[in-house]
């Protein structure tokens, strides 16, 4: 079950990854002009923050999962 919340996020990491994706070719070919080079470690920052809010996401629903199995066999 994923919430509107977690598929903004995935939205948002998949625009991310792909500009990153870009930068980094250009940047191991030392093409990445200097003044993007705040915003490549900006979104490289956004990217990481993003995959911890889907993990944190995704271990909520794990624990409510759980918890609701456990509830189901007591019952």
């Amino acid at each position: 079950m994923s919430s509107e919340k977690e598929m903004k996020i995935r939205e948002r990491l998949e625009e991310v990854r792909r500009k990153l994706m870009v930068m980094e070719w250009d940047q191991s070919r030392n093409q990445l002009n200097p003044g993007r080079l705040g915003i490549f470690n900006e979104l490289k920052e956004e990217k990481a923050r993003l995959e911890i809010e889907l993990s944190q996401i995704a271990n909520l629903e794990e624990q409510t999962t759980e918890a609701n199995s456990e509830l189901n066999k007591t019952e």
